[in-house]
């Protein structure tokens, strides 16, 4: 898959998996939220926020991160 046709992608495709791998080796499956942008995810995703203090606020208060990710290639596509 062509890293531009990801990047469209996730501008319709909010949900994901986000697989990573335990100290012990076994996988850890978080379901996360995706979009392209960090403070403008929010509002692509959602649309805009009654009160961004508040947000930001609760940000921290529930220990959420944002990771930002470059998007350098992407694949399989449909042919696998």
């Amino acid at each position: 898959m062509d890293a531009d046709l990801a990047r469209a992608f996730l501008h319709s495709h909010h949900r994901a998996v986000l697989a990573t791998t335990r100290a012990d080796g076994r996988p850890q499956l978080s379901p996360v939220v995706c979009a392209v942008g960090l403070v403008a995810y929010y509002r692509q995703i959602s649309g805009e926020h009654p009160d961004w203090d508040d947000y930001r606020a609760a940000m921290v208060r529930d220990r959420r991160v944002i990771a930002a990710i470059d998007i350098t290639r992407a694949g399989p596509d449909i042919s696998g």
